[in-house]
């Protein structure tokens, strides 16, 4: 009696696997290669984190004075 209950749920388990495989197949056949690399935007994540830790002592200074 378990062990046709076991084998059900285990059909059942593959068949739903099975069926979700397919069902995900397109999505990823149909993904756009990614962008290549922008100097242009390389740039300017490193000159705006150079920022943000230029703006780190005042922060922190203002921060412990109690501001």
């Amino acid at each position: 009696m378990i062990h046709s209950k076991l084998k059900t749920i285990g059909v059942a388990g593959a068949a739903g696997a099975g069926a979700l495989l397919l069902t995900m197949g397109p999505a990823f056949a149909a993904a756009p290669p990614p962008d290549p690399l922008n100097s242009g935007d390389t740039a300017w994540m490193i000159t705006s984190s150079a920022l943000v830790l230029l703006m780190t002592i005042p922060g922190l200074a203002l921060f412990y004075a109690g501001m």
